[in-house]
């Protein structure tokens, strides 16, 4: 069960946030939105799974410059608009990722490992991720997006059928977080294919448990860049229960940046040890 967090109204219509009583509105796929996202291509990382595909579409709804990097480029011609640029390109082999980043502006990485040889959670989410991170900062990529899970930081409480690759997950976000290059990692609850548009919650510790449908996952994946606030910051995402909502841009702002938190895990582990040595010193 999911405890905390703030929920979020879906579709872009007004709701109140507590505990100010003032109304919020979603951002839409307006003209707005579509300005302040033109300019540099979005590079979508693991365009044909399906998650990734529909964060294209999403893309392409504000009118943003897409490319999207496939490992199997029939796959791409298959599934992906004939409009949108694609580049044949895998993870696992940094040398093959020069091309799709260069002159871009955000890399949105949808990947995922699976039990396949080769394509395993340590291969695939954790080396992977450092190829493409490696990549975009000697593109001086301005913005990245990882799409995480919950639990990704306490595997050890979820009895995953690939039992490592939770922990893989955290190890990529580390990667990221300690790039210098400005990210959002959106930990998302456990996946579904539903149609969307349910209120959703926001959260950070890692304690949220709840499902999300890929489609409500890829607007979020979308939205964030758009709101300045995610940058510099990790959260899990879940569907809500019914009940008062804020806008994702107010639910965002609300969240602590992980620089911060990092800060207070640091006190708080030196409190314990000057604690711990005080005990021993009067035992």
């Amino acid at each position: 069960m999911h405890t905390g967090g703030a929920a979020i109204a879906r579709g872009g219509a007004p709701s109140l946030p507590p505990p100010r009583e003032t109304t919020m509105t979603t951002p839409a796929s307006g003209a707005a939105s579509a300005r302040e996202m033109s300019g540099a291509a979005v590079l979508v990382v693991g365009a044909t799974g399906r998650t990734g595909r529909l964060i294209v579409g999403r893309l392409r709804e504000r009118h943003v410059s897409v490319r999207a990097l496939v490992r199997d480029g029939a796959k791409g011609e298959e599934v992906l608009p004939s409009e949108v640029q694609r580049f044949v390109a895998d993870v696992r082999r940094v040398e093959t990722l020069m091309a799709p980043m260069a002159g871009v502006g955000t890399v949105v990485i949808a990947t995922s490992g699976s039990a396949e040889r080769h394509n395993d959670a340590e291969t695939v989410d954790y080396h992977g991720t450092r190829n493409l991170i490696e990549q975009a900062a000697a593109a001086d990529v301005e913005f990245v997006v990882f799409i995480s899970t919950i639990y990704a930081s306490r595997p050890e409480h979820y009895q995953d059928v690939e039992p490592t690759s939770l922990g893989w997950k955290a190890r990529a976000e580390e990667v990221i977080r300690r790039s210098g290059i400005p990210y959002c990692i959106v930990r998302s609850g456990w996946l579904t294919d539903g149609a969307g548009g349910e209120p959703l919650s926001v959260s950070q510790g890692d304690t949220a448990e709840g499902r999300i449908s890929r489609a409500d996952l890829a607007d979020v994946c979308t939205r964030v860049l758009l709101v300045p606030d995610a940058r510099g910051k990790t959260f899990e995402v879940v569907a809500a229960a019914a009940g008062q909502a804020s806008s994702l841009a107010s639910a965002l702002a609300a969240l602590t940046p992980d620089s911060t938190r990092q800060r207070t895990r640091a006190r708080r582990g030196r409190s314990r040890g000057r604690q711990a040595q005080r005990s021993s010193r009067h035992a």
